[in-house]
Formats: structure tokens, sequence, C-alpha cells
């Protein structure tokens, strides 16, 4: 009987110190992220190579997290993948935020927590899985703001991109007592499906959680041959008790990746409601160039 208890107490501590791995990882990264994304005190040439190196290790994580749950992995990224070793070693770019920064980067090795992933829980890769998604959002804004944010160029196929954007949100929907509805009738575009299904994701969950329950929320996308997008809730955006309206890096991410599809994200209102309108217009071969 003792003997037969050995294998289960061995999975359970595999699986809590794998775990933990994946916290304490992700507990440097998402630090990591937000200083990128915010840039104060770090020099550009810093903050771009350091980004554009995390953006590809994390996406190639994600993939394996997605692989594991979905059972198959992201679509090949449309940028680079090489870790890129140009970080800039001026002596006059160097200050406490940057010793920091390079210090927390290099205690990061995020190619040894794919070995851990087997053995966690569904529910733990999930979890971590969302927050990775966080990561890239905020690495994706500090490439924006150095102007170095080329997206992916594939075929984009929008009901299954609006699907997966309001399948991530149903039970926070469900939970504050909001109805979410959906309507596509624009099929597909040129672009890049991870970033825009991001950025459908967080609009979407901003504006769940800035309506009140009973509210309802319509996300609507259309166009033939350029997608336009449309949010309409019943109250300005306020995800964060420290934002007055929609703002923050929730709506920097959003309207970088809207920007580097050639687009221009906007809001208005009317009629008590509260709309978030962009489109999507460019095209393969033009984003082709801009990588």
């Amino acid at each position: 009987m003792f003997l037969s208890l050995v294998p289960s107490v061995c999975d359970a501590i595999s699986a809590i110190e794998a775990e933990s791995e994946l916290r304490d990882a992700m507990g440097v990264l998402l630090p990591v992220a937000r200083m990128l994304a915010s840039g104060q005190g770090i020099p550009g040439s810093i903050r771009r190579s350091h980004a554009r190196a995390l953006r590809a290790e994390v996406y190639a994580l994600r993939s394996a997290f997605a692989e594991r749950i979905q059972g198959r992995p992201l679509a090949e990224p449309g940028y680079d993948p090489v870790r890129s070793t140009a970080f800039a070693r001026d002596a006059s770019a160097r200050g406490l935020e940057t010793d920091m920064l390079e210090s927390l980067v290099g205690a990061l090795d995020l190619g040894r927590l794919v070995d851990v992933l087997d053995a966690c829980s569904e529910e733990v890769l999930r979890t971590i899985a969302e927050e990775l998604e966080t990561v890239s959002n905020l690495l994706d804004v500090s490439l924006a703001k150095e102007h170095v944010l080329p997206p992916g160029s594939e075929r984009v196929s929008y009901p299954e991109l609006v699907e997966e954007a309001a399948r991530s949100c149903w039970d926070m929907a469900r939970n504050r007592g909001v109805a979410v509805a959906c309507s596509v009738t624009s099929t597909s575009g040129s672009g890049d499906p991870d970033m825009i299904r991001r950025a459908l994701t967080t609009l979407l969950h901003e504006a769940i959680a800035s309506s009140p329950e009973g509210a309802s929320i319509v996300l609507d996308v259309s166009g033939e041959s350029i997608p336009v997008v449309e949010l309409a809730m019943e109250s300005p955006m306020r995800a964060k008790t420290d934002r007055t309206a929609m703002g923050g890096l929730e709506l920097a991410f959003a309207s970088a990746v809207v920007r580097a599809h050639g687009g221009d994200l906007q809001q208005s209102e009317a009629g008590g409601r509260t709309f978030v309108r962009f489109a999507l217009p460019r095209r393969v071969e033009s984003m082709r160039r801009a990588a």
C-alpha cells in the first residue's frame, strides 16, 4: 500500500514545482514588460532590442501553451524570431532603470519553461497563458512607441477571431451580468491574426469591466474590401479605478494594433451609447514592405 502511493506523491510534487517555476518566471516577466512599455529612464535602443527579443520568445512560449491547451500551436509569426543581441552598451546610456531591466532580463530563461508545461494542470496553463497575452500586449506597446511594430501578413478570418475573443470573455460577462452580442459580416482580410484577436479581446474585456450589471455590448465587424470594427456599449470605458475613461495600456495596445494595420481608432458617443470604431485597411503587400 505504501509503495503504491509513492508515484502519486511524486507527481503532486512535480506539479507544484512546475507551477512554482512558471509563477516565478511571470513574477519577473510582467514587471519587465511593464518597464519596457512605460519606457521611463530606458534608452530607446535598449528598449527596442529587449522588446523585440522578448516578443519572439514570449510568442514561442505562448505557442507551446496553445499546443497543450488547444491541441495546436500558434501560426508562425510574421516577424524574425531570432533573438537580438544588439543591446546598447554606451556608458552614457546606463542608469538605474537600465541596469535593473537588464538584470531582470538576464534572469529569464523562457525556453526552460516549455519543459515544465506537461506537469501543470489545464487550469494553471490557462491562467499563465492569459498573463502571457498581457505580456505580449505590453511588448507591442513598447515597440509601437519606438515606431517598430511590424504586423504579420496572413489571411485573417474575422468570424474565427471574433469567436475566440468573445469566448475568452464569456465567464467575465456572465459573472458581471453583462450581455455580449457579436455580428460578423466581413469574412476575411489580411493582417496579423494574433495581434487583431488580442486587440479585440482587450477591447471586449475593458468594455465588460466598464459596464454596469444588466448592460449590453455589441461587437460588429462589417465591410467587404476593408473590415470595419465597431464596439457599442452603454457606458464609457473605465476599466480601472485610476482611470476616468478608456485609456492606459489597454487602449494604447489596441490603438497600436490598429495603427500598425493602417487604421485609426476613434471613440464617440451618440444616443446614450459609447462607440469605438476602427478600420483595418492594410493589405499583405504593404505589410511585407513595412516588416
